[in-house]
């Protein structure tokens, strides 16, 4: 059975395609704004090199956030679309336990982190088996620091690269690991949406949507410009 995977949650563009025994191909890139021109051509180039169509594959996971509202929304709506078109199952896969997949196995605390904003992460907290611990949350990076346990934990995403002299001075055991590790891949959403599919779970391409965890910014400047009557 064979999964194509899409990851937009961050600044990184990932595609690829994995089946059972594992990742036929991938491409990624770290494009930042350009998710809307860059997704759709990445996929075609995945599927030609690899010798797929979409009327050869058997489904598609995509990453439903949290992260960027932008990335999400493009990655989501490309992956419904295709769905749709298809007649593909699709699942979505929360872009926080894709990039703890990268780091399964490692460790016995593997704690992914996405960059907010005001010195917020997305975070969470699974075990090396990938059961989550913590919640997925948005939170202050101290407050989040000061929940997590006083163990060797493994560290992923762009939001522990950002506030890595942080944890640092607040002496928490980190287990190093290479820095790649923590990229968010389309492979990680693949598999884990292979996985669900084969345990019988998958979306709806008319309903699935990105899980924001907050307002956007635009969202919040039209209600601090117009307020609400109490």
């Amino acid at each position: 059975m064979v999964f194509l995977g899409i990851e937009s949650s961050t600044d990184v563009a990932s595609v690829a395609l994995v089946n059972e025994y594992g990742v036929i191909g991938e491409i990624t890139y770290t494009i930042k704004k350009g998710h809307s021109t860059q997704l759709m051509p990445m996929v075609i180039q995945l599927l030609e090199v690899s010798g797929y169509s979409l009327k050869t594959i058997n489904g598609i996971g995509v990453s439903v956030g949290p992260g960027s509202f932008t990335g999400m929304r493009i990655g989501i709506t490309l992956a419904n679309m295709l769905a749709y078109a298809n007649n593909l199952p699709i699942v979505g896969i929360s872009s926080l336990k894709a990039i703890a997949y990268n780091g399964k196995g490692l460790a016995d605390y593997v704690c992914p982190l996405i960059y907010s904003r005001k010195e917020e992460v997305y975070g969470a907290l699974f075990n090396s088996k990938l059961e989550l611990l913590m919640h997925e949350q948005v939170i202050s990076i101290e407050s989040f620091i000061n929940n997590l346990p006083k163990e060797p934990i493994l560290l992923l995403g762009d939001g522990f690269t950002k506030y890595a002299s942080f944890f640092q001075e607040k002496k928490v055991p980190l287990i190093n690991c290479n820095s790649e590790i923590g990229i968010p891949k389309g492979s990680s959403v693949a598999f884990l949406a292979l996985e669900s599919f084969e345990n019988g779970e998958a979306d709806n391409p008319f309903t699935l949507k990105p899980e924001y965890f907050r307002p956007s910014e635009a969202e919040i400047q039209w209600e601090q410009k117009h307020g609400c009557n109490h």
